[in-house]
């Protein structure tokens, strides 16, 4: 009986000695984070003339439209797309009665961003522009 456990025990000391190895070598899995992120460009608004009452923000074939209050506090829009590559960026403004005043337009590079880790979802492209009252300008990725 003690031969058999003897034996039994050298046996799965070599399985444990030859499978090491492989399993050392293995990657652990990959554990991912739940941070979201999401695809598109940003309009940050700085300054609106006076007499636009409307304005138009295009990516693509994608567009926010939006009504001017005056004193309020600006933010901004955002334009989701699906590109992965540099985009233009289109900002029309129009008066209140619809008329159109002007039209601006810059490229945009988007910024690949993967929050959770290159292995792990989402991957996103981002950019950002500024408006500033009489130009659109790209704003730098960070």
């Amino acid at each position: 009986m003690i031969r058999k456990t003897a034996l039994a025990f050298a046996a799965s000391l070599v399985v444990a000695l030859v499978a090491a190895p492989r399993l050392a070598a293995e990657e652990p899995p990959t554990a991912c984070t739940l941070i979201g992120c999401s695809s598109g460009v940003h309009l940050d608004v700085v300054k609106v003339k006076d007499g636009v009452g409307r304005l138009s923000f295009c990516v693509r074939d994608r567009c926010q439209r939006f009504g001017v209050k005056k004193h309020r506090p600006w933010g901004g829009v955002t334009v989701e797309c699906s590109a992965e590559t540099d985009v233009r960026a289109i900002l029309t403004t129009k008066d209140s009665a619809g008329h159109r005043i002007a039209r601006y337009s810059t490229m945009v590079h988007l910024e690949k961003s993967q929050p959770n880790g290159p292995q792990c979802e989402p991957t996103c492209f981002s950019g950002t522009v500024r408006f500033t009252g009489n130009r659109l300008v790209a704003v730098p990725p960070s």
